[in-house]
């Protein structure tokens, strides 16, 4: 039965050819379009089917394609994307951490890359090269090896070159060396190759320069001289046998002689190198005491070896 309100409050009449096709029934009026049921319903469903901005859970795999970026923090901090052939992570300070935040790489921008053993920094990047802590394990080295320092003689092994044996420096040799065989040496002579080479011995005296009256001298054992320039209290070298005037052979112990306080007349040597004295030479003079006095000069060789 109708009413007042019902009357007053009834909406205008809408035939079923304004809406569609002619044929609306009472269940098709109340859905859209090719919905089957509630729209509510079906709106509700389809929100939960997709990830919420404020975030979610992804079920399925999520695939950009080339050159799609993907950026992190307010201001793009981290850029990952892919060119089709190369994939990059941007950013200027980056961290590869465990799940604990345990480091296991670090990178800063303009500054040092770093690598971690447990935590434990190990290599870093600087700007002449990389430090390393700990110990460098490898198969094997290259490299002019200029800088290394502290190398135990005992671990070093295998054949080194001939220049670098060349440039060796004492500075460079120190500590102890391991014994070498010399069994595979060559170009060594057993005996020195001639009487003024390395290692040959040979007997030299002093003897008074001309016209000069030497100071008594004597070259001890050890003492090492350039027999050539040597010259020292109006005194050279020889090695021709001293004698004065045909009175007698000085050599070994030495020999006096009675006509004056001056050997001289000798040839100075012109042998060449650094020599040793083995044994000791001297040269010594005086004057006999008593009412027949009389000068007298001795000058006793030694031998001497050449180290140079």
């Amino acid at each position: 039965m109708a009413t007042y309100e019902s009357k007053k409050y009834a909406a205008i009449p809408v035939a079923a050819t304004q809406i569609a096709d002619g044929s609306v029934s009472n269940s098709e009026y109340q859905f859209i379009n090719s919905l089957s049921s509630n729209a509510q319903t079906q709106i509700t469903a389809l929100d939960t089917a997709k990830l919420n901005l404020a975030g979610g859970t992804l079920t399925g795999n999520l695939t950009l394609a080339d050159n799609v970026h993907a950026y992190f923090g307010a201001g793009q901090d981290i850029d990952i994307f892919s060119d089709g052939s190369t994939g990059f992570i941007k950013g200027n300070d980056l961290r590869l951490q465990s799940s604990t935040s345990e480091n296991y790489i670090t990178a800063a921008v303009n500054g040092a890359t770093k690598l971690f053993y447990d935590n434990s920094q190990k290599l870093e990047t600087t700007s002449a090269g990389a430090t390393i802590s700990g110990t460098l394990t490898a198969t094997t080295f290259s490299g002019s090896g200029a800088s290394l320092t502290s190398l135990p003689a005992g671990n070093l092994t295998g054949t080194v070159a001939d220049a670098r044996i060349s440039t060796l420096t004492a500075s460079k040799l120190t500590g102890a060396l391991p014994a070498i065989d010399g069994s595979n040496l060559t170009g060594i002579d057993t005996v020195p190759s001639s009487s003024t080479a390395v290692g040959a011995i040979r007997s030299f005296a002093l003897y008074a320069s001309s016209g000069a009256t030497p100071t008594g001298t004597t070259l001890a054992a050890t003492t090492e001289i350039t027999p050539a320039s040597y010259s020292s209290g109006n005194l050279y070298l020889t090695i021709d046998p001293p004698h004065n005037n045909g009175n007698g052979l000085l050599y070994g112990r030495g020999f006096q002689t009675q006509v004056s306080t001056v050997i001289g007349g000798k040839t100075r040597t012109t042998v060449s190198g650094t020599w040793r004295v083995l044994t000791s030479l001297y040269y010594t003079s005086g004057t006999t005491p008593g009412q027949n006095s009389f000068p007298w000069a001795v000058s006793g060789a030694g031998l001497l070896q050449r180290i140079s």
